[in-house]
């Protein structure tokens, strides 16, 4: 989230492209890329753009397109090298697909219940 163009979550979106695409499918990275890739741009066209209650601008239009570009490009790194850290480390897998399901399932239903998501609304009243 934020209207710039870079900003820190999108050296975390380009972790989450590695580390997802790395972890989901091993053996098949470009099936992983692409699976991934696809749920991140359909977390990314959920997310609401302005707050109802302030009009303020939480996330621009090019950060949205610069997130998905980090998170391809982590993607990319992954199916050249990432996916090798983890075909024969199960745990580590396991662990890191936990990590990712949590962090998209917190980043889903908070933009799908932004008024009451028990972790924090994304809408905040002044």
């Amino acid at each position: 989230m934020g209207i710039r163009v870079f900003d820190g979550w999108s050296i975390l979106h380009f972790i989450s492209g590695f580390l997802s695409t790395s972890a989901l499918i091993p053996t098949h990275p470009y099936l992983s890329a692409v699976i991934t890739n696809i749920i991140h741009l359909m977390v990314e066209l959920i997310e609401k753009e302005k707050n109802p209650y302030t009009n303020e601008i939480l996330e621009s239009t090019i950060n949205h397109i610069t997130d998905v570009i980090f998170f391809f490009i982590g993607s990319v790194l992954a199916i050249l090298y990432g996916h090798k850290l983890f075909i024969n480390n199960q745990p580590s897998r396991y662990f890191v697909l936990i990590l990712m399901f949590f962090c998209f399932s917190q980043e889903t239903l908070r933009e799908l219940f932004p008024y009451n998501w028990i972790i924090g609304p994304t809408y905040q009243r002044k």
